[in-house]
């Protein structure tokens, strides 16, 4: 499920730099920062999402050994970052 920054960040309206001059000052400030805030934003969520993934590929290696899987075994079949 998606969440409502996700959404926005979906919806985001990306303008050529051509677009951008024919902006007003103001109006090329406010996108500007527009954009720098989707950057931040999508920034965050795909580093959240990529340490998710570790964690999870380091609780599934965790189970693995504790079912009684060899070291060996487990790092040839799972990726562990």
């Amino acid at each position: 499920m998606k969440s409502e920054i996700e959404k926005e960040l979906e919806n985001f309206i990306f303008l050529t730099e051509e677009q951008i001059q024919k902006l007003e000052y103001e109006e090329r400030c406010l996108y500007r920062e527009k954009l720098k805030n989707y950057r931040d934003w999508k920034n965050v969520i795909d580093t959240a999402r990529e340490e998710g993934k570790k964690r999870a590929s380091i609780e599934i290696a965790k189970n693995l050994l504790e079912y009684g899987f060899s070291i060996e075994r487990v790092a040839k079949h799972r990726t562990i970052y």
